[in-house]
């Protein structure tokens, strides 16, 4: 009896003496991920052209020393998007001005909304405008904090404090608080709170000093 075993053909074009392999949607090529391995298979260079199209990433696309060689080129006239984002789906209206959709991965978490190619503004306090850092924190307020305390803690008011604190535990891991610099934002999750001096410890460590540089530091 015999069998037949299906083959896969990469197309692999030599053009001025450069490979190329063509990613695209209607494939056979359909990957950033299989993209590369092919090209790593070429001989060098390889030009990698990528046709019109989303192209959805699962995870990170990692390089190193042995695509040396490889250049990465959009086919003319394509615009093609490289997209680790996630499609939601099933929308249905709710009350008032609310909408809501089931997650495809309920586990999933996510800084960004894009609604119609456009980023939408997630859920904040406030609505409009900014809260601000009220005070420094004491190196002794939370332990291992001796040490330049303000890159790791803030003080806040004692209203706002309390939106913090209401927050349940389980919830508080994914809060996220952001805090302008008087030349970047910076992203924090909460460690810890202190409620004896309203404080605020973030997981890690800022770039910047809080308080010092801007003490009445704008954040929401």
């Amino acid at each position: 009896m015999r069998r037949f075993l299906p083959l896969l053909f990469i197309p692999l074009l030599s053009v001025a003496g450069a490979a190329e392999v063509l990613l695209s949607p209607d494939g056979p090529v359909r990957t950033p991920l299989e993209a590369r391995d092919a090209a790593r298979k070429a001989s060098k260079p390889v030009r990698i052209v990528v046709a019109e199209g989303t192209y959805a990433m699962t995870e990170p696309l990692s390089l190193g020393a042995e695509d040396a060689g490889v250049s990465w080129d959009a086919a003319d006239g394509a615009h093609p998007v490289f997209s680790g984002g996630m499609r939601i789906k099933g929308w249905v209206k709710g009350p008032g001005e609310l909408w809501k959709a089931p997650l495809p991965d309920k586990t999933a978490r996510f800084e960004q909304l894009w609604v119609n190619g456009r980023r939408a503004t997630l859920a904040r306090t406030p609505n409009v405008g900014f809260l601000h850092i009220t005070d420094a924190v004491h190196p002794a307020t939370f332990p291992g904090l001796e040490e330049n305390p303000n890159f790791q803690a803030f003080a806040v008011a004692p209203e706002h404090f309390q939106i913090l604190k209401d927050i349940p535990t389980a919830e508080r891991d994914q809060a996220l608080i952001t805090v302008t610099h008087a030349w970047a934002v910076a992203q924090c999750r909460i460690e810890a709170l202190d409620e004896a001096s309203l404080a605020v410890k973030i997981k890690g460590r800022a770039v910047y000093p809080y308080v010092e540089i801007e003490p009445d530091q704008r954040y929401w």
